[in-house]
């Protein structure tokens, strides 16, 4: 087999390289900021973050992380199965269900997979 030339800006990793492709970071100073909400979903939420009222001025991922947690309460699924199909640790579930961290978009979509649901942008409601 022929061996290649690293690449520019590769770093050696043992078997692996770690390339840099010249894409920015989220350090560098041209980043926009994180807009991330520093606050966990259950900061936004008057009572328990399942059932509670969400507060004015929550983020809107906070509407969608709580819809989240609904369906998973009312899934035929354990919160083990649920993690184990979406290839989830079960404490990373209970966090996002309890809302105590924010949830990916990548997990978001999976945990909507096992629960038999399709994820849809539409516009809101006027």
């Amino acid at each position: 087999m022929k061996q290649l030339d690293a690449p520019r800006g590769a770093v050696e990793t043992g078997p692996c390289q770690i390339v840099d492709l010249g894409f920015p970071r989220a350090t560098d100073p041209g980043m926009p900021p994180r807009t991330a909400p520093v606050q966990s979903p259950r900061h936004y939420v008057s009572g328990p973050f399942r059932t509670g009222t969400i507060l004015p001025g929550a983020p809107p991922s906070t509407r969608v992380q709580q819809d989240l947690a609904r369906e998973v309460a009312r899934a035929p699924f354990t919160r083990r199965q649920i993690a184990r199909r979406a290839q989830l640790s079960t404490d990373t579930v209970d966090r996002l269900l309890s809302g105590d961290t924010w949830c990916d978009i990548i997990t978001l979509v999976n945990i909507a997979d096992v629960l038999g649901l399709r994820l849809a942008v539409a516009p809101k409601a006027r």
